[in-house]
């Protein structure tokens, strides 16, 4: 190191002394030791962040992926409950006509009671049709008693 001349400036100044320097590069020196460690918690809660926000996005996913099957369930839910509204308003708006009902039962009465009077052909024609709709024939009920 050159010393600097009496009555010649010095590089850093003549008002500065070795110890100023000394001190100065000190408070550096703690100026980055504290800096340094500021940054390793500012790293430490970034990393804590950033996992954080990658369980926050997995989770975002499943309730999505949640929230899309029930959309679908409340989606086929109100299609099923308007397809059955649909037929219960049908059978209220349309019911079957009585008249139709009661002659029905008459006849198959009347069909029960003269039975075995009736032609085999005709009997065979009978439980034919009435097998068809699912009932029994009066011929088997008469026969179950």
């Amino acid at each position: 190191m050159v010393e600097p001349q009496p009555g010649q400036r010095g590089v850093i100044g003549q008002q500065h002394s070795l110890q100023h320097l000394t001190d100065t590069l000190e408070a550096l020196s703690q100026g980055q030791a504290h800096q340094r460690t500021r940054d390793t918690h500012i790293q430490d809660l970034l990393a804590t962040l950033v996992r954080e926000q990658d369980t926050l996005a997995q989770h975002i996913t499943r309730l999505t992926t949640r929230s899309r099957r029930l959309v679908l369930a409340v989606l086929g839910l109100g299609i099923l409950t308007l397809v059955l509204s649909g037929l219960v308003g049908s059978q209220v708006t349309h019911p079957p006509d009585m008249a139709y009902a009661r002659a029905l039962g008459a006849i198959d009465g009347t069909l029960a009671q003269t039975w075995g009077s009736i032609p085999k052909a005709v009997q065979e024609q009978l439980m034919t049709t009435y097998s068809g709709v699912g009932l029994p024939s009066p011929g088997e009920r008469q026969r179950r008693k």
